[in-house]
């Protein structure tokens, strides 16, 4: 079915359906964080502690990666690396397939020196 010339599907007002209901019973929690109000069941303890050990099972996993600092990067051809000159922190260095330049960024693009 299309709609009418008129109506456009961009303007057409959001369709949203809620339903309250009233709290029943103590394993009903309501938890509030700024404008937006979560009511449920209140998990229980063995949901919980399944949770806390799949949690504390990634933390171990990705620990180790946390705390050491730096980042990882591959060599592309075509792909150059960029760093910053030791002993003059305004001149980038630049490596590009093997080749070494020094030069400086000039309206975003790197304009090799000397």
């Amino acid at each position: 079915m299309k709609p009418n010339s008129s109506e456009s599907p961009t303007k057409r007002e959001p369709r949203v359906s809620v339903k309250s209901r009233a709290l029943k019973s103590a394993s009903y929690v309501k938890v509030t964080f700024g404008d937006v109000t979560v009511a449920g069941n209140r998990p229980s303890a063995e949901s919980i502690q399944a949770n806390v050990e799949r949690s504390t099972d990634a933390l171990a996993r990705i620990g180790k990666k946390l705390v050491k600092p730096g980042v990882k990067l591959s060599k592309k051809k075509g792909i150059p690396r960029f760093s910053v000159d030791e002993d003059d922190p305004t001149i980038f260095v630049r490596v590009l397939d093997g080749h070494v330049d020094r030069g400086r960024m000039v309206d975003g693009e790197f304009e090799p020196i000397g």
